[in-house]
């Protein structure tokens, strides 16, 4: 069977993670909720964690930005 043919498993494609900046400098806290929420539970959790912590590095860049905007003469 060819590569292309393959069916794809269950689940979610997690490795496209380590594309994403804001979410690579979090690994560990995606680890760690990983380790710690049941096999059940884990998907919604780690989905969770990803959304806090981009709403976190987009107020974070939001923020960086309009302290720019604010210094620039007029």
């Amino acid at each position: 069977m060819s590569e292309a043919t393959k069916p794809s498993p269950n689940g979610s494609d997690w490795t496209r993670l380590l594309t994403d900046p804001d979410l690579v400098s979090h690994l560990g806290k995606l680890l760690q909720t990983y380790r710690e929420v049941s096999p059940e539970q884990r998907e919604a959790a780690l989905l969770q964690a990803m959304r806090e912590i981009k709403n976190t590095a987009v107020k974070a860049r939001y923020r960086g930005a309009g302290a720019t905007c604010r210094a620039a003469p007029s």
